[in-house]
């Protein structure tokens, strides 16, 4: 079974969980983890093991059908790949982690009292034509 580490998060619990059901074996990192030793033991780091779901709805597998009738953003908290499973979706935000400051940024953003700026730190398009605008 492969060892998957995950940085400390607020919603550690289900990410835990996720690894499980994915069947791997998690490792939570801590600030006392030697990165060399940290790399030694784990297969992956932070790696999207899980994709997005859409439960069923109308008998067909939707993906979201909404999105062009209901003004829709994607706020991504935790993984930065997502946007291939929801190409779709107009407006797509990465916000890396689940931080206040984080989230008290994306607020400002959402709102116009700051502009968005900065670019990917990851290739979050997935080599997909469809997922850019």
């Amino acid at each position: 079974m492969p060892t998957i580490a995950l940085s400390p998060c607020r919603q550690m619990s289900d990410y835990l969980e996720s690894v499980r059901r994915a069947g791997a074996t998690p490792r939570e990192l801590t600030l006392a983890d030697e990165p060399a030793a940290i790399a030694a033991q784990v297969d992956g780091l932070m790696q999207p093991i899980e994709r997005v779901y859409w439960p069923a709805t109308k008998g067909t597998y939707d993906i979201p059908w909404f999105v062009h009738e209901i003004p829709t953003i994607v706020a991504s908290t935790a993984s930065p790949h997502l946007l291939p499973d929801i190409p779709q979706v107009k407006t797509y935000i990465n916000c890396y982690d689940d931080k206040d400051v984080t989230l008290d940024a994306l607020i400002d953003k959402l709102e116009g009292r700051s502009q968005f700026c900065g670019t990917p730190t990851t290739e979050v398009f997935g080599g997909l034509a469809d997922t850019h605008c």
